[in-house]
């Protein structure tokens, strides 16, 4: 482990939680208004792929239960408080699918206990090994919220042979949190939040690290990943990637 126990100030752990839920405050409206479109649509179509502003969302790729669409245009972000300062155009994907489960099961799925069970999901969701550590944890389950968790996490994400011949394995120091929200209409939704962060007790490594075990080419940013689940049994992913 390249870093020492991370203490993160009050300051800090507000502006975790700030960045993280701003950003789920952007999901959560976009999804609204995908729910405005989708009352006002007579369609065919799987739910999945009612609600889309075509004029927004191109499709790249769908199937029985998920599509995947992509942002037509790189301009339309008109959040700067989200950027950092290298951030220039991002692409924005989002998917939006059905899980055939209740939501507490899809949260238990989504649970941090420890960094073991994010090395487990890795690899039976996305068949990847991953490294790293949970650095710290400022909120965690309580009886009125189960599944709640926010804290910092440096992954590394090792890729697999021959790709592991020519490509060194990439670290992140991201920010994540997970929940459900009670909404005053007596909706439950389930959220993961998950979004790189800048913090000065966690600088890049160098390349390799000293002690030989991992490699790392340099930090990767993420701008940001929410995940929202509705009791309907929909899914809703709505990523930002740099691209």
């Amino acid at each position: 482990m390249p870093f020492a126990p991370l203490h993160l100030t009050v300051q800090q752990q507000q502006h975790c939680h700030d960045r993280l839920f701003q950003l789920l405050d952007r999901t959560l409206r976009s999804c609204d208004e995908r729910d405005e479109r989708d009352e006002n649509t007579q369609s065919g179509s799987s739910h999945h792929q009612t609600g889309i502003d075509s004029r927004r969302w191109k499709q790249l790729k769908t199937q029985s239960n998920a599509s995947l669409y992509i942002e037509r245009e790189r301009d339309t972000w008109r959040d700067p408080s989200l950027l950092g300062g290298s951030w220039k155009n991002p692409r924005v994907l989002l998917a939006v699918g059905t899980i055939d489960n209740s939501l507490d099961e899809v949260m238990f799925g989504l649970e941090v206990s420890d960094f073991t069970a994010v090395q487990v999901r890795s690899e039976t969701l996305g068949k990847k090994p991953l490294d790293g550590a949970i650095l710290t944890q400022f909120m965690g389950p309580t009886e009125a919220d189960p599944f709640q968790f926010m804290g910092i996490t440096w992954m590394v994400d090792e890729p697999k042979w021959p790709l592991n011949v020519m490509v060194h394995p990439r670290d992140f120091v991201i920010a994540s949190a997970t929940g459900v929200i009670n909404c005053v209409n007596g909706e439950r939704i389930g959220y993961e939040v998950v979004q790189s962060i800048d913090l000065p007790q966690c600088p890049p490594l160098p390349n390799p690290i000293g002690d030989g075990h991992f490699n790392v080419g340099g930090n990767v940013e993420l701008l940001g990943c929410t995940t929202v689940i509705r009791v309907e049994e929909v899914a809703v992913v709505y990523q930002q990637s740099k691209r």
